[in-house]
C-alpha cells in the first residue's frame, strides 16, 4: 500500500486565497491521501482555515483539528485533511514542555511576548485494514536544540506507551509517522545548525524511525511571507525588500514501519522554488507500507 502524505505549516492561513489556489490547481494536493497541517487558525467569530480549504478538493475529504495556542482574539492549532476512507479510530493531544521564560530577542519574535504552548496532535487512522498513526508536531523555535529534544522525548514516550497499551490507541500501528514543524532553526547550509538538527532527530532515529525528508535541503524562508501579527514584521519586511533569504530545514517527515520511500520532495511551481502563501513550503512524500 502506498500513502501520499503532505506536511505543511500554512503560517496561520494569512494568505488563505493563495493556499486555496494551490490546492485547487496543483495535482499533488488533489491526489494526497492526507495533508498534515500546522498553524491552522480559528479567528474570533470566524471559520477554521481547514474547513475553508476543504472546499478546494474535488474528491471527498474530511478534516480534524486540535488547538495548540490561544490568544484573546484567535487560536492556532494542528490538523489533518484526509480522504474519507481514512477512518479516525483514536486520537490524543500531547502537550510539550514549555520554556520558563523568553530571552529578550525571543520576545521580539513571539506573539504576545510570553512562552507559547506547543503540542502534538496524534491521530490514528484505519486505512484498508492497516493502522496508520501520525503525530502532527509543532515545536518551539525558542529554547534551542535541548528544548526541542525534551519536546520530542515527551512525544516518543507517549507513542511508546500507546503502542504497549498504556495510552488510548486502536492497537499497534502498521505505520508510525512523526511530521510537521520541528522548528530546527538555523541556515540550512550551516554545519552547526545541521548538527543541532541531527541531535533532535536522532532521538527518533535511534528508535527505528527513518528520516524520509533527509534529501530535502530547506523547507522555510524566514523573509518570504510576512505575517502582519509578527512582532518582528518590520525587520522581516526590510529583509524581503532587500531580496534577502534565510532558508532553514525546519520541517521533517519521520516514519517507522515502512517498506520504502518512493518519493520525497518540496511542492513548488515552475521558476518558483518557494511556493507562495506561507513562509514554509509543503513537503510531499510517498511511503510504501
Amino acid at each position: 500500500m502506498v500513502i501520499k502524505l503532505i506536511s505543511y505549516n500554512i503560517q496561520r492561513g494569512i494568505c488563505l486565497e493563495t493556499l486555496f489556489a494551490h490546492i485547487t490547481s496543483i495535482r499533488d494536493f488533489q491526489e494526497a491521501d492526507i495533508i498534515v497541517v500546522q498553524e491552522a487558525c480559528v479567528p474570533k467569530n470566524g471559520v477554521n482555515t481547514l474547513s475553508r480549504l476543504l472546499q478546494g478538493f474535488t474528491g471527498k475529504y474530511l478534516w480534524s483539528y486540535r488547538t495548540v495556542m490561544t490568544y484573546p482574539d484567535k487560536e492556532y492549532g494542528n490538523g489533518f485533511i484526509f480522504k474519507e476512507d481514512w477512518v479516525p479510530v483514536a486520537e490524543e493531544v500531547v502537550p510539550f514542555p514549555q520554556v520558563d521564560r523568553l530571552k529578550w530577542y525571543e520576545k521580539r519574535k513571539t506573539e504576545g511576548g510570553a512562552p507559547d504552548t506547543k503540542s502534538a496532535f496524534v491521530q490514528t487512522f484505519r486505512v484498508r485494514q492497516r493502522l496508520v498513526r501520525i503525530a502532527n508536531v509543532h515545536m518551539d523555535f525558542v529554547g534551542g536544540a535541548p528544548h526541542r529534544q525534551a519536546q520530542l522525548r515527551r512525544l516518543l514516550s507517549f507513542l511508546s506507551r500507546g503502542a504497549q497499551g498504556g495510552a488510548p490507541t486502536a492497537g499497534a500501528p502498521d505505520l508510525d509517522v512523526i511530521c510537521g514543524d520541528f522548528n530546527t532553526v538555523g541556515h540550512f547550509r550551516s554545519p552547526k545548525a545541521q548538527q543541532k538538527t541531527r541531535s533532535v532527530l536522532e532521538l527518533a532515529l535511534n528508535q527505528g524511525y527513518i528520516d524520509c525528508s533527509e534529501q530535502i535541503d530547506w523547507t522555510s524562508d524566514l523573509f518570504s511571507n510576512i505575517d502582519a501579527d509578527d512582532p518582528a514584521r518590520a525587520f522581516f519586511s526590510l529583509c524581503k525588500a532587500l531580496k534577502l533569504h534565510f532558508r532553514q530545514k525546519t520541517d521533517h517527515v519521520l516514519a517507522r514501519g515502512l517498506k520504502s520511500i518512493l518519493q520525497a520532495k518540496k511542492i513548488s511551481l515552475p521558476k518558483a522554488p518557494h511556493l507562495p502563501g506561507s513562509d514554509h513550503v509543503p513537503l510531499y512524500v510517498e511511503l510504501e507500507i
